[in-house]
C-alpha cells in the first residue's frame, strides 16, 4: 500500500496509464513511494489545505507542483548565457520583430487574428480569410480582433521581459542547474503558497540533481 498522499498516488496512477504525458518524466523522480518523497508531498499537501483547497478531493496541486518542478529543472538555453550574450539575443529579437513587422504593415499582410467558438470554425483564424458573410457575424458576435503585428510585439516584449528577469540574481557558484532549480522553486513556492517550504524543494533538489541540500543549505542559496 503507497504511503503517499492519497490524491498523489491517484495522479502518479493516472500518470501510468499515458506515459506519452509530459509530466511523466519528472514524475517518475518525484512520485515514488520513498521516505522523503513522501515526507515532501505530505508538507505541500498541509500547504494546500493552509489554504483553504481542496486537497483530499482533487489533484490539481499534484499537478502544478510537478509542471513547476518541469519547468525549473529543464531550463530554456538564454538562462546559461552570458548577460552580453543575452542582450544581444534581446537586440535581435526586437530588430527581427520590427522589420518583419514594418514589412508586413508596408504590404498589407498583417491581418487580424480571432478566436472562434462554432461547431465549423472553433480555434483561432485569420479574420481577413473568412468570407464576407462569415466576417459579418464575428462583426455582430463582438469578437476581438487582434491585429498580428500587436501579437508580434506583444510576444517581443514578453521574450525580452522574461529574459530579462527569469535568470535570477545572485552568485551560483557549482551545481549550476540545482541552485537555478531551487531558486525558481522557492519562487513558486511563495507565489503559491506564501511560504517557501524550504524542505520540500531540498527533497526535490535533492532527488533531481543528487545533491545533499538541507533546509538551511535552501536558505543560504536563496540569500545569495
Amino acid at each position: 500500500m503507497s504511503n503517499l498522499p492519497f490524491q498523489v498516488e491517484k495522479y502518479r496512477q493516472i500518470l501510468l496509464l499515458d506515459t506519452s504525458d509530459e509530466l511523466y518524466e519528472i514524475a517518475q523522480k518525484l512520485v515514488i513511494d520513498s521516505p522523503d518523497i513522501v515526507k515532501m508531498w505530505k508538507s505541500i499537501e498541509r500547504a494546500e489545505k493552509q489554504r483553504g483547497h481542496s486537497a483530499d478531493t482533487e489533484y490539481w496541486w499534484v499537478k502544478c507542483f510537478l509542471d513547476a518542478a518541469k519547468k525549473a529543472s529543464r531550463l530554456p538555453d538564454f538562462h546559461y548565457i552570458p548577460a552580453n550574450e543575452r542582450r544581444e539575443l534581446q537586440e535581435s529579437i526586437t530588430n527581427l520583430t520590427k522589420k518583419l513587422t514594418r514589412l508586413l504593415e508596408k504590404n498589407e499582410l498583417g491581418g487580424h487574428l480571432v478566436h472562434c467558438d462554432g461547431n465549423i470554425f472553433n480555434g483561432f483564424y485569420i479574420y481577413e480569410d473568412f468570407s464576407e458573410s462569415n466576417q459579418a457575424r464575428i462583426n455582430d458576435s463582438g469578437t476581438h480582433k487582434l491585429k498580428i503585428t500587436d501579437l508580434m510585439k506583444k510576444v517581443e516584449e514578453r521574450a525580452n521581459e522574461i529574459i530579462e528577469t527569469e535568470p535570477l540574481q545572485g552568485k551560483a557558484g557549482t551545481n549550476v542547474a540545482a541552485i537555478r532549480f531551487v531558486r525558481l522553486m522557492i519562487k513558486n513556492n511563495l507565489f503559491s503558497f506564501q511560504k517557501p517550504l524550504n524542505n520540500v524543494v531540498a527533497i526535490a533538489a535533492n532527488t533531481i540533481y543528487g545533491t545533499n541540500y538541507t533546509e538551511s543549505d535552501i536558505r543560504k542559496i536563496v540569500s545569495r
